[in-house]
């Protein structure tokens, strides 16, 4: 057992170093940016230069994960990681040589692409080289690099230093491509392949003998319906499948479609007109992702996650219909409230307790374990677009809407969008905890 865990992990060790990549491009946006609009900056950049520098790879990302759906079947889980890897080396290298914003623009360009892609191959690499009792470990350690790499950019950031904010990141690359020599090819792509002799080598690799024997018959079985031409959207639109899919997307949508993403982009700003000091939140919330997700590991182990789905949907509508009520009367001014700052920190408290110890983590384990292997690539694609469209929508509509209806309303929103996740997990998803691939597939036809 324990020699199985380790070669499962020391394969999926490059996929940890993305995940660790991919937070620390989230972390470096704060504390970088407000280097580069410092008046001491050579860059110069105004808000609006930092909008389209933040904006814009979203799009290009977007664009290439279409592009990604096209031709998925041709490039292996394996290769695609590569390629991740490397577009972070390339990136972070460009950052750090940057002295203009058009370099810097390019560079958070191919991050982003890279981040395009680790979005649709990381959960589905993990979910097809562990095993069930790993499975959903590994996929809350996704989400624990990705946090640690946020909060240590955040505070790197504190040295005021651009070329060390650059500089790890390009470290960790070197490293993250040094572990691609560990790394083995998924055998469920393998068999779908039917490369037999590579898959029985693989597997030998990542479980004990006995064991792999087992899960080879498993795999076989599994892939033996998934050999055949199956259609993409046939499948989508077929009867016994349209409901899942359907609840599958617009909870992935959902999860992404909250205050998270305001808060981890915007938190410093949203905090000033509670007279609230930004550095002091913008590390308290990094420092409590960490904590929270680390917890996960158990929660996400022990709860399920049907359970851990619904009622973190069900907190999320609760608390932030709370945070909105909060700013709601603060920009009233129709009643003077004490101790609005405690208010404020044991709510955002309360929402990442909820969010990343419930539907965050979870939502990554799920994404692995619905779909057909042979249309998990491009399953997962349509998963990538709508959450992409998910996080542009909620970080570009926050402002403005703020300017219109008041900032208090953009919460209101989240609060009734979670409570819409609720009801789609309740009605359609299913239990998989510690089930194998074709077990939870046998599930859903019944």
């Amino acid at each position: 057992m324990l020699s199985s865990t380790f070669h499962q992990t020391l394969s999926a060790f490059s996929v940890f170093c993305s995940s660790f990549l991919y937070g620390l491009g989230a972390g470096w946006n704060g504390p970088g940016f407000n280097l580069l609009t410092s008046s001491n900056s050579t860059f110069h950049l105004s808000l609006n230069d930092v909008t389209w520098i933040t904006s814009l790879p979203t799009a290009f990302s977007t664009f290439l994960t279409i592009i990604f759906f096209i031709f998925m079947n041709n490039y292996s889980r394996k290769k695609l990681i590569i390629y991740n890897i490397f577009l972070y080396f390339v990136s972070w290298i460009l950052c750090l040589i940057s002295n203009k914003s058009a370099i810097l623009l390019i560079s958070k360009i191919i991050c982003d692409c890279g981040n395009a892609i680790y979005d649709i191959i990381a959960c589905i690499y993990i979910g097809e080289i562990s095993s069930p009792h790993n499975r959903g470990i590994f996929g809350a350690l996704l989400i624990i690099f990705f946090s640690f790499g946020n909060e240590i950019e955040e505070l790197l950031g504190i040295f005021n230093n651009y070329s060390l904010l650059s500089a790890f990141p390009l470290i960790v690359s070197i490293i993250g491509l040094c572990s691609l020599f560990f790394m083995v090819e998924s055998p469920y792509y393998l068999s779908l392949k039917n490369k037999t002799e590579e898959t029985m080598t693989v597997l030998s690799f990542l479980y004990s003998e006995k064991e792999a024997e087992n899960r080879f018959r498993e795999i076989l079985e599994y892939c033996e319906e998934n050999n055949e031409n199956i259609n993409f959207f046939q499948y989508l639109i077929a009867p016994q499948n349209l409901k899942l899919c359907t609840a599958i997307v617009i909870t992935n949508a959902v999860v992404y479609f909250s205050s998270f993403d305001v808060l981890l982009s915007y938190g410093a700003l949203i905090v000033r007109p509670l007279k609230i000091n930004s550095t002091v939140f913008m590390n308290f919330f990094g420092i409590q992702i960490c904590i929270f997700i680390l917890i996960s590991l158990i929660t996400v182990k022990i709860l399920g996650r049907r359970v851990l789905m619904f009622y973190g949907f069900l907190a999320l509508t609760l608390i932030q219909f709370c945070i909105g009520l909060l700013l709601a009367l603060e920009e009233g001014n129709n009643y003077k409230l004490l101790y609005i700052p405690q208010i404020f920190f044991s709510l955002i408290s309360l929402f990442l307790f909820s969010y990343m110890l419930s539907v965050y983590p979870t939502i990554h384990v799920l994404r692995t374990e619905i779909f057909p292997s042979k249309l998990k690539d491009r399953a997962t694609c349509i998963l990538v677009i709508f959450k992409k469209i998910s996080e542009f929508v909620v970080t570009s509509s926050f402002f403005p809407l703020s300017t219109i209806i008041g900032m208090s309303s953009n919460f209101f929103i989240y609060s009734v969008v979670s409570a819409v996740g609720a009801y789609f997990v309740y009605k359609f998803l299913k239990e998989t905890r510690d089930k194998t691939l074709a077990e939870i597939k046998n599930d859903y036809k019944t």
